[in-house]
């Protein structure tokens, strides 16, 4: 977040979000999105209201989660095509948890439920990385930019 305010990029981001101009986010894209974060209480963009939280410690969960891990899709018209329970590849050690439950567009296991993605207005984030994933990540990305939602 210091690195988008001291550039300039952040405030970019919310210009074209205020703008309506389409916005897809990846990995830390999912997160900066939101409210704030618990890594040292760092305030973030605030376009979607909520918080990101660390993986708590509990036996057996690796931290950061790394690998590949279903994604379970809902709502929005980018993910309709793809099938329930496809797998992409995820490293991350916090989560997004937007105060919305309507913006949460796919959920993912990993000791919790948490949103993998957030779909609100011409904004549409994953916590996982599209373009890592192979052919299905690949797919997903090319139907969000053909997506008029």
């Amino acid at each position: 977040m210091a690195v988008l305010a001291r550039t300039g990029l952040g405030e970019a981001i919310r210009e074209t979000w205020r703008a309506g101009r389409r916005l897809i986010g990846i990995c830390l894209g999912c997160q900066v999105i939101l409210d704030r974060s618990e890594e040292g209480g760092t305030a973030c963009l605030g376009l979607v209201p909520g918080v990101v939280r660390r993986f708590a410690p509990a036996p057996g969960l690796k931290v950061p989660h790394m690998g590949w891990n279903t994604v379970r899709f809902s709502h929005h018209p980018a993910v309709s095509g793809v099938p329930q329970g496809t797998s992409f590849y995820f490293v991350h050690s916090f989560y997004p948890e937007p105060a919305d439950a309507a913006v949460v567009a796919g959920t993912t296991e990993h000791g919790v439920e948490f949103a993998s993605c957030i779909a609100s207005g011409n904004l549409i984030a994953f916590q996982f990385h599209l373009e890592k994933s192979g052919p299905a990540g690949l797919a997903l990305l090319g139907a969000c930019l053909a997506c008029d939602a």
